[in-house]
């Protein structure tokens, strides 16, 4: 597929009916999704690194079955929920968009992320900007019929997506740590085979041995592992 350069931030439709002044001191209302097309929202995020904790977003529409489309390129998040307060909040379309603590603190961690899928700005001052498709904010989950049709082609959405991220939670009980030992595995992984010598054991004392172990099995233990849909998301 050739490289497609992402259109301006005006030619993208919002999903929200700005056209009215008043509107964003209300609640936020969804665009339909078209019901004769494949169509779904992503979230444009913005990047930042900013210690600030608003997040500030987008919801655009966009056609699953236009392959070529240069908003064809997103990435899809595989999460949990949390608890089912919506307590925290984030900016969309300049509306406060109730989300739960956990979505909130994947966006927070994710909009600062080196190397997500960003597009090229068209002038060097642009910020940059991030496609996802969240299932709680890019699904009007009060509308019960979309809510239905979007599952059913979820399987869809998480194939069409460049990639998955997926997201287990805040740094907790060394599991900083624990992420860090894999990523250094990764780069060198033991070397099996006739001849090749046996791969140095990893220096490591009893007590730190220990500490790795108990970490590991913090991070399996998150509710992330217990969830119905991991098999369709990854």
């Amino acid at each position: 597929m050739p490289e497609v350069p992402f259109p301006p931030a005006a030619a993208v439709a919002a999903s929200d009916p700005v056209a009215d002044p008043t509107i964003k001191t209300g609640p936020y209302k969804y665009r339909p999704l078209a019901t004769d097309k494949a169509e779904i929202r992503l979230l444009r995020v913005t990047a930042s690194q900013a210690d600030s904790d608003v997040v500030d977003c987008n919801l655009i529409h966009v056609n699953l079955d236009n392959k070529f489309s240069p908003l064809s390129r997103f990435k899809a998040l595989s999460y949990t929920w949390g608890e089912p307060q919506f307590d925290e909040s984030i900016q969309v379309d300049g509306h406060k968009f109730p989300v739960t603590k956990n979505l909130k603190e994947a966006l927070l961690s994710l909009r600062k992320d080196p190397d997500p899928n960003i597009d090229r700005p068209y002038h060097l001052a642009a910020p940059s900007v991030w496609y996802w498709w969240i299932d709680a904010v890019c699904i009007n989950q009060a509308d019960i019929a979309e809510r239905n049709s979007q599952v059913a082609v979820m399987r869809r959405i998480y194939h069409r997506a460049e990639g998955v991220q997926v997201w287990l939670g805040e740094e907790a009980d060394d599991s900083e740590a624990t992420f860090k030992l894999a990523v250094e595995l990764e780069k060198d992984p033991p070397r099996r085979g006739p001849g090749v010598p046996a791969p140095p054991p990893l220096v490591a004392t009893d007590d730190e041995r220990r500490k790795n172990w108990k970490a590991l099995a913090a991070i399996f233990a998150r509710s992330w592992w217990q969830r119905a849909w991991v098999r369709q998301e990854v």
